[in-house]
């Protein structure tokens, strides 16, 4: 396999993807003169790339009402930051956790935030990227998330879109043994439903969203 250089992301994103389905033959493109590599300067206020992990309740599948909710909170908390220049991107491995993912972002009021599936936005990409991974848990969900994790070609993709921050929100114990997702979730620190609440003052907006009817 010829050696390849990548420019678009920072770690921990270049990390999985050189893992999952380079080899580990990937190098960073943006170093310093010391060989040392050099991440884009960027921040916002979700902190770094992280996984939220969901234990969601509410889940008609493929689509958890508790993880949009999760992803409606963060993105009411880039809102507060009030950066023009930041593009976002929703990405879900499913079509109709896509389509719920838009709907809801529309519905919310949130203007500019893209939502579609991973091919959608093959050869794009933006600052944050928030990967909605949904399905039910236990068997009901089990040959989604197997079909998910098949090859590597989908969350390579995934999570090669995410030039500085990656946001999985996701269930853990569904997804994190799965293969290629578990060098996500190794590369990834994991906080929990109650983190993304508590960083900023998410709680309101989240007790409103989560408040659903079905």
């Amino acid at each position: 396999m010829p050696l390849r250089t990548h420019r678009r992301c920072d770690d921990p994103m270049f990390s999985v993807a050189n893992h999952i389905a380079y080899a580990g033959q990937m190098v960073q493109g943006r170093v310093d003169e010391s060989g040392k590599p050099t991440p884009q300067d960027f921040s916002c206020s979700l902190g770094e790339s992280a996984w939220f992990d969901v234990r969601s309740s509410r889940v008609n599948h493929p689509v958890s009402e508790d993880e949009i909710a999760c992803l409606l909170d963060c993105l009411a908390q880039l809102q507060r930051e009030k950066s023009g220049k930041t593009k976002v991107y929703v990405i879900s491995p499913f079509r109709k956790i896509a389509q719920a993912c838009r709907k809801r972002v529309s519905d919310a009021g949130f203007g500019g935030i893209e939502c579609g599936t991973v091919h959608t936005f093959q050869g794009k990409e933006a600052h944050i990227v928030f990967l909605v991974l949904g399905t039910a848990q236990g068997q009901a969900g089990s040959g989604a998330r197997s079909w998910a994790a098949s090859k590597p070609n989908l969350l390579n993709v995934a999570v090669t879109r995410a030039q500085c921050r990656l946001y999985v929100i996701g269930d853990v114990t569904q997804w994190g043994q799965l293969n290629y997702f578990w060098n996500l979730l190794y590369q990834l620190p994991k906080r929990s439903v109650e983190a993304a609440r508590e960083n900023g003052d998410c709680q309101e907006s989240w007790s409103r969203h989560v408040d659903i009817k079905s």
